[in-house]
């Protein structure tokens, strides 16, 4: 059976396949090869310009996005750490208080002072648990 008789033009498909090519071509190297033998095999053709063009863009606002991520995850870190550190400091005072106060208990016989005394170091344990101090 010759090319012709099976109503297939290789010339003509191969002349087809080169129009094309030529209107794709953007530079790449690309291989074809269409065998005489009803048989070939045909490479994939590169990508258009606007395509690319899509791409970058959308890897550059990727990009962009996941650093405002970051930096927001970042901002968020520090909001973080700045309470924490108020925290301890406010711990800190808290207990300060608490001890300065337990040493004027020790100190002092007087009944009425005695009575203010237990009542502020009840007071400040309960804003130190309030606050969690006590963790």
């Amino acid at each position: 059976m010759t090319q012709q008789a099976a109503g297939f033009n290789v010339a003509s498909a191969q002349q087809q396949i080169k129009t094309m090519l030529a209107k794709y071509a953007l530079g790449a190297a690309m291989a074809l090869a269409v065998s005489t033998a009803f048989a070939g095999t045909v490479s994939s053709v590169g990508k258009e310009a606007n395509v690319i063009q899509m791409e970058q863009e959308f890897l550059r606002s990727r990009e962009l996005q996941k650093q405002q991520e970051q930096a927001q995850l970042d901002q968020q870190y520090a909001a973080y750490y700045q309470q924490q550190n108020q925290l301890q400091g406010q711990c800190a005072a808290l207990e300060s208080q608490i001890r300065a106060n337990e040493i004027q208990q020790r100190q002092i016989n007087a009944w009425q002072m005695m009575e203010q005394l237990k009542q502020a170091h009840r007071a400040l344990r309960d804003q130190q648990y309030r606050l969690g101090c006590h963790r």
